[in-house]
């Protein structure tokens, strides 16, 4: 190659080498080397390493549950719940939802002021739609939750890119009430993380009878760019723990570090079965603030 060649050379493998981290930032969803504080550990070790350090912040993520869970989406909203409790950037929350089931007593015993919630009823998924990607977009909103059931990949794909460009969470709980529900959910979306939750009989770090901590199976499965991955965690004195898979003939038993003391007769988990667990129990006198999506 002549000398007058090599710089035209250098300079096009440049270009190609700069489309192809631009093209990688792209179709990682903006997801790709984010610092520390563009991330929202879970408080799950494990799952914080799976994930590169946590939830990618400004981006839109995907909850659903399982079987009747499905149609209730307890697990999901505990999913939210949990991500607001770690949250470290100010800014209002709104929950968007056609059901006015959210259990304010319930979030305050998991340690979520309602009061800090702005929810917004809607009367159908387009409402809803519509509510989430205006509030993405609006100022001082830092998450937005929305139920929603019918979320397409050109829908999921808006909020994608707008939670990129306004600097906001979104989570999308699935909840529907017909019976092609679960396929709908497993269509393809646009969200950086895809998670499933599925309920586990009750865990008990000692052997004796009745109810243990509950616990479920958490399932990342969809990560762009990334592996799915499984775990199950429980929950004691309202911190979530991993618990490590133990052989069928062996007692469970706990990560290092992570060990559970005993739950007494006294202090079975029955009250946070009963607050985030039944969202039927709801009343008109949810402490939030409520405002009803017109148009």
């Amino acid at each position: 190659m002549k000398a007058d060649q090599v710089t035209p050379a250098i300079q096009q493998n440049g270009k190609i080498e700069m489309l192809r981290r631009q093209l990688a930032q792209l179709t990682s969803g903006g997801t790709a080397a984010l610092r520390s504080d563009q991330l929202i550990p879970l408080g799950l070790p494990a799952v914080d390493w799976h994930l590169g350090g946590g939830l990618p912040r400004d981006a839109l993520h995907e909850v659903a549950g399982s079987g009747l869970d499905q149609e209730q989406a307890v697990l999901p909203a505990f999913f939210a719940a949990t991500l607001l409790r770690r949250r470290t950037i100010d800014g209002v929350c709104l929950w968007v939802a056609s059901h006015q089931d959210l259990y304010g007593i319930g979030l305050q015993a998991y340690g979520i002021d309602p009061s800090d919630l702005l929810l917004v009823t809607t009367r159908s998924d387009q409402e809803t739609l519509w509510v989430m990607e205006e509030a993405v977009r609006a100022a001082g909103i830092a998450t937005v939750i929305g139920e929603i059931d019918d979320l397409d990949l050109t829908s999921s794909r808006r909020l994608q890119l707008a939670a990129e460009s306004h600097g906001c969470t979104v989570l999308a709980l699935r909840r529907g009430r017909r019976a092609e529900t679960t396929r709908r959910h497993q269509a393809p979306i646009a969200a950086a993380t895809r998670w499933r939750i599925h309920p586990l009989p009750s865990f008990s770090a000692a052997p004796r009878p009745g109810l243990g901590s509950p616990c479920w199976r958490l399932d990342l499965w969809r990560q762009r760019n990334g592996p799915a991955g499984s775990w199950t965690i429980t929950l004691h004195e309202q911190e979530l723990h991993h618990v490590e898979q133990p052989a069928r003939s062996d007692p469970p038993a706990v990560t290092a570090g992570d060990a559970i003391a005993a739950t007494s007769a006294s202090a079975l988990p029955l009250s946070l079965a009963t607050a985030l667990g039944n969202r039927s129990l709801a009343t008109p006198s949810n402490p939030a603030k409520n405002y009803r999506a017109t148009g």
